[in-house]
C-alpha cells in the first residue's frame, strides 16, 4: 500500500518474490519474474513522470495459511486523485504467499474487475485491511 502510495517501484518489487508469477485475466497477461518487475518500473516511472497520486486498499474474502506458504484472495480498491476530484477503480484479486527468511512476499499475483462488475458494495463485504 505504501509502495503505491508513494510510487516507489523498488519497494513494490521488493514484496514480490524473484519468481513472482503475475497474472493479469482482463488483459490476458502473464509476466514471470523479472518480466513483471520491469514492467513494474515502466508503470511507477510512467506515473511518478504525470504526479499521479494514488492510494490502494484491500478488503479479504479469504486468509489460508499453512506452514510457508499463503493464500489470499478479495477485492482491492484503488482511487487516484486530480485537482477535479478522485475516482476509485475496483478488482478481485487472488495471491499466493510464500515466506522467504522472515517475510511474506507474493509469489503469485492475479486479479480480474470482472467488465467492471466489481464495486464498492463488494470491498465492503471483505475484512478490510487498516
Amino acid at each position: 500500500m505504501q509502495a503505491y502510495q508513494d510510487l516507489d517501484a523498488s519497494l513494490f518489487n521488493q514484496i514480490h518474490t524473484n519468481d513472482v508469477i503475475r497474472v493479469a485475466i482482463d488483459g490476458n497477461l502473464l509476466l514471470v519474474g523479472q518480466q513483471y518487475k520491469d514492467q513494474n518500473l515502466e508503470n511507477f516511472n510512467r506515473w511518478n513522470q504525470t504526479r499521479v497520486k494514488q492510494k490502494i486498499e484491500f478488503s479479504f474474502i479469504s486468509r489460508i495459511q499453512s506452514g510457508l506458504w499463503a493464500h489470499e484472495t478479495g477485492i482491492y480498491k484503488l482511487t487516484r486523485f486530480t485537482d477535479s476530484g478522485s475516482q476509485s477503480y475496483y478488482g478481485k484479486f487472488q495471491v499466493m504467499l510464500k515466506k522467504v527468511g522472515d517475510r511474506w512476499k507474493i509469489y503469485m499475483d492475479s486479479d480480474t474487475n470482472e467488465g467492471g462488475k466489481v464495486g464498492e458494495s463488494d470491498f465492503q463485504k471483505g475484512d478490510i485491511l487498516r
